[in-house]
C-alpha cells in the first residue's frame, strides 16, 4: 500500500502574445469564411492578443512517477481580424475562440530539468461567444452552439536546458487528439524560447511557436517574438 504523500501545486508560466496590423474599420462577420481563422499566430496583418495559464495537482507514485491532473486555459484579449479582405473581416475576439484542457494521467519527471505528461482521459472544450461567429460555424461550432466539447488523449512535454553561461532554452510540446471521427489527427502546439540574463537588471527572450490546429487553418504556423524585461533578485537570509 503507497504512503500518502502531500498534494502539490505547480503553476506554470502565463505567456502572452500580441500581434498587431495596421489600424483599419472591420466589417462585420456575416459572411465568414473560417480558414484564417487563426493567421494571428502566422501573419503580422492581424491584430490578436492571446494569453495561456496551465496548471497541475499530481500525487507521488514513485520518486520519478505521479498521479496528476492538468488544467489549462487559453483566449485572447483584444480582437482578431483578416486584413487580407478590404474592409478588413473580423475572425476572433475575447473568448471567440477560447480553450480549456482537463486532464487526468500520470506524469514523469526525469529531472528538474525535464517532464511530461501523458492523459488518455481529457476533456477539451472550445467556446465561442461571439453569436456572429458562433452561428458562421467558426472553429468548428455546430447549429450556433458557443461550446464544443471534445473526450481524447492528451501529452505535454516540458524541458529546460542552459547553453551558455547566461543563456537557457525552454521548451513546452502539447499534442491532443479527439475521440472520434478525428482520432489520429493531431494538434500541435510547439513553444521554444532562449532566455538571456543580460545583466543584473535586464533579461531578452527569444521565441518561437510552431502550431498546427487542422480546424483552425489547414497549415503549419510560426509565431516569432522578441522581449526585453527587467529582473531583481532578492537576498534572503
Amino acid at each position: 500500500m503507497l504512503a500518502k504523500a502531500p498534494v502539490r501545486v505547480v503553476r506554470f508560466h502565463t505567456r502572452l502574445m500580441s500581434i498587431t496590423g495596421p489600424k483599419q474599420e472591420p466589417k462585420p462577420a456575416q459572411a465568414l469564411d473560417t480558414s484564417p481563422m487563426m493567421e494571428a499566430f502566422s501573419s503580422s496583418a492581424i491584430k490578436s492578443a492571446m494569453s495561456a495559464t496551465t496548471a497541475t495537482a499530481r500525487r507521488e507514485i514513485s520518486s520519478k512517477l505521479f498521479y496528476a491532473v492538468l488544467a489549462d486555459f487559453q483566449t485572447q484579449f483584444t480582437n482578431g481580424y483578416d486584413y487580407s479582405t478590404e474592409p478588413p473581416l473580423h475572425v476572433s475576439s475575447f473568448m471567440a475562440p477560447a480553450y480549456s484542457n482537463m486532464a487526468l494521467g500520470i506524469s514523469y519527471k526525469a529531472n528538474d530539468n525535464y517532464s511530461c505528461f501523458l492523459s488518455p482521459i481529457t476533456l477539451r472544450t472550445t467556446m465561442v461567444l461571439d453569436d456572429v461567429l458562433a452561428n458562421a460555424g467558426a472553429y468548428g461550432m455546430k447549429d450556433g452552439n458557443h461550446f464544443l466539447f471534445e473526450p481524447g488523449a492528451y501529452f505535454v512535454a516540458n524541458g529546460q536546458q542552459k547553453i551558455m553561461e547566461n543563456v537557457v532554452l525552454t521548451s513546452r510540446l502539447d499534442l491532443f487528439t479527439p475521440y472520434n471521427n478525428d482520432f489520429g489527427n493531431i494538434d500541435v502546439n510547439w513553444d521554444l524560447a532562449a532566455n538571456c540574463h543580460i545583466n543584473k537588471f535586464l533579461t531578452a527572450t527569444v521565441s518561437t511557436t510552431l502550431r498546427y490546429f487542422e480546424r483552425e487553418i489547414p497549415k503549419i504556423q510560426f509565431r516569432q517574438m522578441l522581449g526585453l524585461g527587467l529582473s531583481y533578485t532578492f537576498a534572503t537570509r
